[in-house]
């Protein structure tokens, strides 16, 4: 499979010259770094602070209501809108950063896996 020889080509100077223990802690550090990266620069990271900071503020109001059911289910939907809105904003890096993962893996599995 012509993906798979990429990932490979890519990797070769790791798999050639290490212990496939260290070639594996390495891959994994270096897809880690990579992924950490794509969701600093595709996200909007002053709006997910401030989707967190609503969310945790939203949480305890919950919990100070517990016992007005009303208010309480107002600010579940509150919630619910902010946390879908968290996850739009992550969604577009998640997409990016799957593909390669799951090539990756499935590279590191034919390569690593006992025969």
């Amino acid at each position: 499979m012509a993906l798979n020889d990429i990932v490979g080509f890519i990797f070769s100077p790791l798999t050639e010259n290490l212990n496939p223990s260290l070639t594996v802690i390495i891959i994994s550090l270096i897809v880690s770094f990579i992924v950490t990266l794509i969701y600093k620069l595709f996200t909007n990271q002053s709006q997910l602070k401030q989707n967190k900071e609503e969310i945790e503020y939203l949480r305890s109001e919950i919990k100070k209501n517990k016992n007005n059911q009303e208010k309480m289910m107002e600010l579940n939907q509150e919630l619910l809108k902010k946390s879908t809105g968290q996850f739009k904003h992550t969604y577009k890096a998640t997409l990016i950063t799957f593909v390669p993962i799951i090539l990756i893996l499935g590279w590191m599995q034919k390569m690593f896996a006992p025969m």
